[in-house]
C-alpha cells in the first residue's frame, strides 16, 4: 500500500509539471522524413491543431516518469517522457498490426508547423484543382484539391470518391508546398512544387505504410463522379436485412419491432476511420434533433482488429464521445472483401463510410459512398442539403 501511495503521488507530481504553452511536434515516418504538427497544453489538457480542427485530448495518465496520452475515440496513444520543455517517446496506433509505431518528439515554445521563417511565395495558389494520384485504382485516381493560401500559410483538403482528406495545414515556402495532418488515426504528409497553374512532383505519405506520387492542375469546374453510383444492390435482393450484435451482445435485425414501418438509414463505418467519425458526429446530432420524424439510424461497425473485446471497447468509447443514442453493431473485419460477404445484397463495400437509405418497406432508395466532411466547406454544406432532401423522400 505504501508503495502504491508513493507511486500515485509521484504521478500527480509529473502531471502538475506538464507546462502550458505552444508545442511543435514531429513524428518520424522514415529515415529522412518527419511529419510535423502543433498542439497546445492548457489546464492539464492537450489540443491538437489541424487547420480549423482542434482535437481535445484529456485522457492523460502517468506511471513513474512516463506519460500515457490516449487519443479520443481512436485506439492509439503516446508513450513518452517529459524532460523540461521536451516530450519524447513513441506514438502507437493499436488499430494497425504492423508499421504502427512512430518515434515522437515535441518542444514547447515553438508554434510553427514546418518552418519558422518560410521563403516568401511568388504566387497565391488558392483555388480548386484537378488532382491525380498515380498509385490509386481507376475510381480513386482522380481527386479534387481545395487550397486556401493566406500569406505563407496554406490549408487544404482533397475530395475523393471515398471521402475527403480532412483538415490539412502547412505552408507555401518559395515554390514548394508542404501540408500535414495528424488526428490520432491518419498521419498525412504532402509535398509538391508550384509550376505556373499546376502542382508537380508531388509526394504523399500516409504513415509508414503508403507512399504515392501526385500532380494537380487548377480547374475551378472539376467535379468527382457521382457518389451515388459506386455501390448497388445485387439482383435478386428486394429488401435489405442483417443480424449483428451491439457492444453489449444484444442482437439487432431490421425485422425487429424498433424498425418496423419506419425508414432506416444504415451507416457502414469503422471506429478507426476519421471520415466515418465526421459522418457519425453529423448523424448523431441529426438523430437527436429529429426524433419526432420517426426515422431510425443504425451503424454497422467494421474493425481493423476484428476481435469482439476490442471492437466493443472501441464502440463504447465512440458512443460516449459523441453521445450516440442509436445502435452501433459490430459486423466484422474492415477488409473490404470480408465486409462484403456479411452484406451479400451489396455489389461491394467500396468505401468507409457508405450510407444506405431504406424506405419503410426496407427497400433501398439510395446508396451514398464516402463523406464530404466539414473540412470541405461548401461541399459539406451541399451534403447537408442533399441529406435533408433524401430524408424528405424517405418520408413520402
Amino acid at each position: 500500500m505504501r508503495l502504491f501511495v508513493i507511486a500515485f503521488l509521484f504521478c500527480q507530481q509529473i502531471l502538475a509539471q506538464l507546462p502550458d504553452g505552444n508545442w511543435h511536434a514531429a513524428l518520424k515516418i522514415n529515415d529522412t522524413l518527419e511529419l510535423p504538427f502543433t498542439f497546445t497544453t492548457s489546464d492539464k489538457k492537450i489540443i491538437i491543431h489541424n487547420a480549423e480542427e482542434n482535437i481535445q485530448v484529456d485522457e492523460i495518465s502517468q506511471l513513474a516518469q512516463y506519460l500515457f496520452i490516449q487519443m479520443p475515440v481512436f485506439d492509439s496513444e503516446f508513450r513518452c517522457r517529459l524532460s523540461g520543455d521536451t516530450l519524447e517517446g513513441d506514438f502507437i496506433n493499436h488499430a494497425r498490426t504492423s508499421k504502427n509505431i512512430f518515434s515522437f518528439r515535441a518542444t514547447r515554445g515553438m508554434s510553427y508547423r514546418f518552418s519558422d521563417k518560410p521563403e516568401r511565395s511568388k504566387q497565391n495558389i488558392s483555388g480548386r484543382y484537378r488532382v491525380k494520384f498515380d498509385g490509386e485504382d481507376d475510381e480513386s485516381k482522380i481527386a479534387v484539391g481545395i487550397f486556401n493560401q493566406v500569406g505563407g500559410r496554406l490549408t487544404a483538403t482533397f475530395l475523393t470518391t471515398t471521402g475527403d482528406y480532412r483538415f490539412l495545414e502547412g505552408e507555401v515556402n518559395g515554390n514548394r508546398i508542404w501540408l500535414s495532418a495528424f488526428d490520432g488515426s491518419h498521419l498525412f504528409l504532402f509535398t509538391a512544387i508550384i509550376k505556373n497553374d499546376s502542382l508537380v512532383n508531388g509526394e504523399f505519405f500516409s504513415g509508414q505504410h503508403w507512399h504515392d506520387t501526385w500532380s494537380a492542375k487548377k480547374d475551378e469546374q472539376v467535379v468527382l463522379p457521382s457518389q451515388d453510383s459506386l455501390t448497388w444492390i445485387n439482383p435478386g435482393f428486394e429488401k435489405f436485412n442483417f443480424t449483428f450484435p451491439d457492444e453489449n451482445g444484444k442482437m439487432y435485425s431490421l425485422s425487429d419491432d424498433r424498425f418496423q414501418n419506419k425508414p432506416v438509414i444504415i451507416q457502414i463505418m469503422g471506429t478507426w476511420c476519421p471520415n466515418c467519425l465526421d459522418e457519425t458526429k453529423f448523424l448523431s446530432e441529426w438523430y437527436k434533433k429529429n426524433k419526432h420524424r420517426n426515422i431510425e439510424i443504425v451503424a454497422l461497425d467494421y474493425e481493423r482488429i476484428a476481435e469482439n473485446e476490442t471492437a466493443n471497447k472501441n464502440i463504447s468509447r465512440l458512443k460516449s464521445r459523441f453521445d450516440i443514442t442509436y445502435p452501433i453493431l459490430f459486423a466484422g473485419s474492415s477488409d473490404k472483401t470480408a465486409a462484403a460477404k456479411t452484406l451479400p445484397m451489396l455489389s461491394r463495400v467500396f468505401a468507409f463510410p457508405t450510407t444506405i437509405f431504406l424506405n419503410k418497406d426496407k427497400k433501398v432508395i439510395k446508396i451514398h459512398t464516402g463523406f464530404n466532411g466539414p473540412a470541405t466547406g461548401v461541399e459539406y454544406q451541399k451534403f447537408v442539403s442533399w441529406f435533408d432532401e433524401m430524408v424528405e423522400k424517405l418520408e413520402h
